[in-house]
């Protein structure tokens, strides 16, 4: 596998509301190819890695529990991460949580836990964030700029103009995992999108139409269509991997390096700049 700080999908979490006026942009470091913002919490500076394959609101590291007031939910989060190993996390609630100049109350989170084969890369983040505190936002990233815009719900035409490029659609029923289809020189694929992994991945099962003499640890694909648009080419690591079923690929950072892309959650999308 990848060098991936491929994550745990909640399964029937909770997440916590949010509220901001006006659009909030937030500085972004790019760690290790891994995107990170400084959140606040209770007055502390926390480094969050923002994990669009993740559908949880938040995870946070023991340490970062044990300093901050955080509540007992009293519930079990239960996960599967990509490897398909089961991963208990007990989970807590947070009064208040500040990227930017956005401010979300009551988050729902689970302490952040792996099976012990798993040891995903350190960059110093002290936890991450998901799909699931974001819901109501429309999110441009912006990694050549080292950017990320918060734009909420409602917002003037003119803000709302910074999220802008070619549709691609969320496909639906995926458990909070944003999914799209996308034609490449294997075929149609189905592919998750994925801020936290720090390269694009390609199934073994979904190169069927590379010949083995042409299998090899990494292959690019020249054609990379979604919307009726070309953004290729894009290298791809080879690799299996258990979770999430039904896909074929992993679209992550090299994708973003090259892109400005706006994920939509209110309009279940992605638009998409070159």
């Amino acid at each position: 596998m990848p060098r991936s700080f491929f994550v745990l999908i909640a399964l029937g979490s909770a997440f916590g509301s949010s509220a901001a006026d006006a659009p909030s942009s937030v500085p972004m470091q790019l760690r290790s190819n891994l995107p990170v913002v400084t959140a606040k919490i209770d007055g502390y500076d926390v480094p969050l890695v923002f994990d669009l394959g993740d559908a949880s609101a938040l995870v946070l590291a023991g340490r970062v529990i044990d300093r901050v007031k955080t509540f007992p939910t009293g519930e079990i989060n239960r996960a599967t991460d990509v490897q398909g190993n089961v991963i208990e996390s007990p989970m807590f609630k947070l009064s208040r949580l500040q990227i930017g100049n956005a401010v979300f109350t009551d988050v729902i989170g689970r302490r952040d836990l792996h099976d012990p084969k798993y040891h995903p890369p350190d960059v110093g983040q002290q936890g991450y964030f998901g799909t699931s505190l974001l819901k109501s936002y429309m999110v441009v990233l912006d990694y050549r700029h080292r950017q990320m815009t918060l734009i909420p719900t409602g917002n003037s035409k003119d803000q709302s103009a910074k999220c802008s490029g070619t549709a691609v659609p969320f496909l639906p029923d995926r458990n909070g995992y944003t999914v799209t289809k996308v034609n490449t020189d294997f075929g149609e694929l189905t592919a998750i999108w994925d801020t936290g992994s720090d390269e694009s991945v390609l199934r073994k099962v979904g190169s069927q139409n590379i010949s083995n003499g042409e299998l090899k640890e990494t292959v690019t694909t020249k054609r990379l269509s979604f919307g009726g648009t070309d953004f290729g080419p894009l290298k791809l690591h080879v690799a299996d991997y258990a979770q999430p079923a039904g896909t074929d690929m992993f679209i992550g950072y090299n994708f973003f390096a090259q892109h400005v892309v706006c994920i939509d959650f209110p309009g279940h999308r992605f638009l998409i700049r070159r």
